[in-house]
């Protein structure tokens, strides 16, 4: 069985991908998961951006019911937030 297992070359690899979004050094940054994302994933983002001193914070939204014709799942898209205000205000 595959394990998911956290190395060295994710947590650089996110880095460089919120260094392209300009994260600043004690910047907040919100983590907007769903209740099925992998939680590799969600921990990747977290240890990313603690190592490049931003100061995250998670917002954790149930997953939707899907309503795409295919599986939209692992593809950054999300319906998530669902025009929740509070969710997007955070």
């Amino acid at each position: 069985m595959f394990t998911d297992r956290i190395e060295g070359k994710w947590i650089e690899a996110f880095q460089t991908v919120f260094g392209l979004c300009k994260v600043d050094l004690g910047e907040q940054v919100a983590i907007l998961s769903e209740t099925q994302s992998r939680a590799v994933n969600v921990h990747l983002a977290e240890l990313a951006l603690c190592g490049m001193g931003a100061r995250p914070f998670h917002v954790v939204m149930p997953t939707p019911v899907q309503s795409a014709p295919v599986p939209v799942r692992s593809t950054g898209a999300s319906e998530a937030l669902q025009n929740n205000s509070a969710a997007v205000a955070a």
